[in-house]
Protein backbone atom coordinates (compact mmCIF):
# COMPACT_ATOMS: atom_id res chain seq x y z
CA UNK A 1 0.00 0.00 0.00
CA UNK A 2 1.23 3.38 -0.81
CA UNK A 3 1.49 6.07 1.30
CA UNK A 4 -0.20 9.32 0.98
CA UNK A 5 0.89 12.38 0.64
CA UNK A 6 -0.10 14.05 4.31
CA UNK A 7 1.99 10.64 5.60
CA UNK A 8 4.99 11.56 3.56
CA UNK A 9 4.57 15.69 4.77
CA UNK A 10 3.82 14.77 8.06
CA UNK A 11 7.33 12.33 8.06
CA UNK A 12 9.22 15.25 6.49
CA UNK A 13 7.95 17.73 9.41
CA UNK A 14 8.85 15.03 12.21
CA UNK A 15 12.35 14.49 10.37
CA UNK A 16 13.68 18.32 9.10
CA UNK A 17 15.09 20.35 11.48
CA UNK A 18 15.12 24.32 11.72
CA UNK A 19 18.80 24.28 10.64
CA UNK A 20 18.09 22.55 7.75
CA UNK A 21 15.76 25.09 6.19
CA UNK A 22 15.95 28.78 8.20
CA UNK A 23 17.54 31.50 6.49
CA UNK A 24 21.19 32.12 7.61
CA UNK A 25 21.56 35.52 6.26
CA UNK A 26 19.37 37.27 9.23
CA UNK A 27 18.44 41.08 8.59
CA UNK A 28 19.09 42.78 11.91
CA UNK A 29 19.92 45.81 13.87
CA UNK A 30 22.41 46.64 16.75
CA UNK A 31 21.42 48.68 19.64
CA UNK A 32 21.57 51.18 20.13
CA UNK A 33 19.56 52.05 17.18
CA UNK A 34 16.35 54.10 16.62
CA UNK A 35 13.18 53.79 14.64
CA UNK A 36 14.65 55.47 11.43
CA UNK A 37 17.55 52.93 11.46
CA UNK A 38 14.91 50.09 11.79
CA UNK A 39 12.36 51.71 8.73
CA UNK A 40 15.76 52.29 6.22
CA UNK A 41 16.44 48.77 6.69
CA UNK A 42 13.18 47.53 6.84
CA UNK A 43 12.18 49.70 3.12
CA UNK A 44 15.48 48.72 1.98
CA UNK A 45 15.58 44.54 2.07
CA UNK A 46 11.34 44.55 2.37
CA UNK A 47 11.19 42.32 5.24
CA UNK A 48 8.94 42.85 8.05
CA UNK A 49 10.77 42.19 11.08
CA UNK A 50 14.39 42.51 11.86
CA UNK A 51 15.79 40.87 14.84
CA UNK A 52 18.23 42.90 17.37
CA UNK A 53 21.54 42.08 18.39
CA UNK A 54 24.27 43.00 20.15
CA UNK A 55 26.57 43.50 17.24
CA UNK A 56 29.47 40.96 16.15
CA UNK A 57 28.35 38.88 18.75
CA UNK A 58 24.86 38.32 17.61
CA UNK A 59 23.75 37.75 20.64
CA UNK A 60 19.97 38.25 20.19
CA UNK A 61 18.05 40.65 22.33
CA UNK A 62 14.71 41.31 20.60
CA UNK A 63 13.20 41.30 17.66
CA UNK A 64 11.17 44.51 15.78
CA UNK A 65 8.40 44.52 13.11
CA UNK A 66 6.05 47.00 11.27
CA UNK A 67 3.28 46.74 13.78
CA UNK A 68 6.23 47.66 16.91
CA UNK A 69 6.39 50.79 15.09
CA UNK A 70 3.29 51.42 14.49
CA UNK A 71 1.79 50.83 17.94
CA UNK A 72 4.10 53.53 19.38
CA UNK A 73 4.71 56.02 16.48
CA UNK A 74 6.03 58.81 19.23
CA UNK A 75 8.74 56.25 20.71
CA UNK A 76 12.03 55.91 18.60
CA UNK A 77 14.60 53.94 20.40
CA UNK A 78 14.30 50.42 18.93
CA UNK A 79 15.46 49.10 22.96
CA UNK A 80 11.73 50.41 23.65
CA UNK A 81 10.40 49.39 20.47
CA UNK A 82 11.26 45.79 20.26
CA UNK A 83 9.78 42.73 21.56
CA UNK A 84 12.06 41.61 24.50
CA UNK A 85 11.16 38.32 25.22
CA UNK A 86 11.10 37.19 21.60
CA UNK A 87 9.00 33.52 20.60
CA UNK A 88 12.66 31.51 19.73
CA UNK A 89 13.89 27.99 18.83
CA UNK A 90 16.57 26.60 18.32
CA UNK A 91 18.51 24.96 15.61
CA UNK A 92 17.46 21.35 16.09
CA UNK A 93 14.00 21.98 16.57
CA UNK A 94 11.64 19.85 14.18
CA UNK A 95 9.42 21.57 11.49
CA UNK A 96 6.66 20.05 13.60
CA UNK A 97 7.34 21.61 16.89
CA UNK A 98 8.56 24.87 14.62
CA UNK A 99 4.89 25.06 12.90
CA UNK A 100 3.01 24.31 16.29
CA UNK A 101 4.74 27.29 17.84
CA UNK A 102 4.23 29.58 15.50
CA UNK A 103 0.41 28.16 15.65
CA UNK A 104 0.18 28.43 19.36
CA UNK A 105 1.99 31.67 19.89
CA UNK A 106 0.13 33.66 16.69
CA UNK A 107 3.58 34.75 15.55
CA UNK A 108 5.48 34.78 11.29
CA UNK A 109 8.72 33.92 11.69
CA UNK A 110 10.78 32.26 14.79
CA UNK A 111 14.37 33.81 15.48
CA UNK A 112 16.79 30.41 15.90
CA UNK A 113 19.09 30.81 18.32
CA UNK A 114 22.16 28.39 19.93
CA UNK A 115 21.79 27.36 23.88
CA UNK A 116 24.32 30.79 24.16
CA UNK A 117 21.45 32.92 22.78
CA UNK A 118 23.43 32.95 19.71
CA UNK A 119 21.25 34.39 16.39
CA UNK A 120 22.08 31.65 13.77
CA UNK A 121 19.36 32.26 11.61
CA UNK A 122 15.22 32.61 11.23
CA UNK A 123 12.62 30.44 10.55
CA UNK A 124 8.84 31.55 8.95
CA UNK A 125 5.64 30.40 7.76
CA UNK A 126 6.73 30.57 4.67
CA UNK A 127 10.06 28.44 4.83
CA UNK A 128 7.83 25.80 6.20
CA UNK A 129 4.95 26.25 3.83
CA UNK A 130 7.97 26.28 0.89
CA UNK A 131 9.52 22.43 2.15
CA UNK A 132 5.78 21.22 2.42
CA UNK A 133 4.90 22.21 -1.28
CA UNK A 134 8.26 20.92 -2.64
CA UNK A 135 7.82 17.34 -0.99
CA UNK A 136 4.13 17.64 -2.20
CA UNK A 137 4.91 18.46 -5.60
CA UNK A 138 7.53 15.60 -5.49
CA UNK A 139 5.23 13.35 -4.37
CA UNK A 140 2.72 13.92 -6.25
CA UNK A 141 5.09 13.89 -9.71
CA UNK A 142 6.25 10.36 -8.21
CA UNK A 143 2.68 9.04 -7.75
CA UNK A 144 1.49 9.65 -11.25
CA UNK A 145 4.85 8.40 -12.84
CA UNK A 146 3.98 5.10 -11.44
CA UNK A 147 0.53 5.83 -12.45
CA UNK A 148 -1.04 5.91 -8.66
CA UNK A 149 -3.54 7.89 -6.96
CA UNK A 150 -3.83 10.33 -10.30
CA UNK A 151 -7.56 11.03 -9.48
CA UNK A 152 -6.23 11.71 -5.62
CA UNK A 153 -7.81 15.56 -5.44
CA UNK A 154 -4.21 16.58 -3.43
CA UNK A 155 -1.97 16.04 -6.62
CA UNK A 156 -4.25 18.28 -8.44
CA UNK A 157 -3.44 20.66 -6.28
CA UNK A 158 0.18 20.46 -7.31
CA UNK A 159 0.14 22.61 -10.38
CA UNK A 160 -1.53 25.42 -8.23
CA UNK A 161 0.27 24.94 -5.29
CA UNK A 162 3.93 25.08 -7.85
CA UNK A 163 2.54 28.24 -9.17
CA UNK A 164 1.95 29.53 -5.54
CA UNK A 165 5.38 29.06 -4.06
CA UNK A 166 6.84 29.62 -7.88
CA UNK A 167 9.13 26.19 -7.02
CA UNK A 168 12.64 25.25 -8.97
CA UNK A 169 14.55 22.46 -8.58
Amino acid sequence: MHKSVWDVVGNIMSELLAKNIMTKDVVTVDLPAGRDDVLQILKKTGVSGVAVTNGKERKLLGFITRKDILRHPDENQVAVLMSSKPVIITPNTTLKEAAKVLIDKNVRRLPVVDDDGILKGILSISDILKVIAKHFQKFALDSLKEGINENDPSIKRVQKTQEMFRLND
